[in-house]
């Protein structure tokens, strides 16, 4: 297995998912490429910088995308939270108890910015989706690590996710899907599930 590359190198190769309100468009990416996560948020784009190579689906590592202005920590830009020390962790051994994981950490998440103060640097809806970012990238590589990915479809894992999500989150999380009009929980529901297809893709890659 390969060493991660350093932070801030380049892949040679990049495809790009543009995850939109209610849209979701994957193109599957060649063998050896790079997937970039995209988030459009209202109406200016959020710079996701969450990049997945061939050899991160490999349990090898994640290639970060080129950047001179960030810093990675496992590929994940700190931009979305990659390198902050208490990001999302996950030890679950099933595909349930890793989902039920993953929707308390983005419940209580969520809700802390929701419920926090501004930000005068970055809008409440970007903290959300940063979060949103985080967390799928993180719970996909725990997946692959415990080679479990295979077992777990990004639909089924939503759905378990969702029974640990709490009435005050369905309740406010439609008003950070976005800088705009609130959304409904709905939509905001359709973003994180695009945000976790990332589970879907070259399953047959395991560590």
């Amino acid at each position: 297995m390969n060493n991660p590359p350093s932070h801030g190198q380049a892949s040679n190769s990049v495809n790009t998912i543009d995850v939109e309100v209610g849209e979701y468009r994957r193109p599957p990416p060649p063998e050896g490429e790079t997937t970039v996560l995209r988030a459009q948020n209202w109406q200016r784009p959020i710079a996701i910088a969450v990049a997945v190579a061939a050899a991160a689906l490999a349990g090898c590592g994640l290639v970060p995308a080129s950047t001179s202005e960030q810093s990675f920590c496992d590929g994940i830009s700190d931009i979305v939270g990659g390198c902050d020390p208490d990001r999302p962790t996950f030890s679950g051994q099933t595909c349930d108890e890793i989902a039920r994981e993953f929707g308390r950490q983005v419940d209580e998440r969520v809700l802390a910015i929701a419920n926090g103060p501004d930000d005068p640097e970055e809008s409440k809806a970007v903290r959300v989706t940063h979060v949103k970012t985080l967390s799928a990238s993180l719970v996909n590589r725990y997946l692959r690590e415990q080679g479990l990915v295979s077992e777990c479809g990004a639909d089924e894992f939503l759905v378990t996710a969702e029974e640990e999500f709490s009435e005050e989150l369905r309740l406010v999380a439609g008003n950070y899907l976005h800088d705009g009009p609130p959304a409904t929980y709905e939509q905001w529901r359709d973003e994180l599930r695009a945000f976790l297809q990332i589970i879907d893709q070259d399953e047959g890659l395991q560590s």
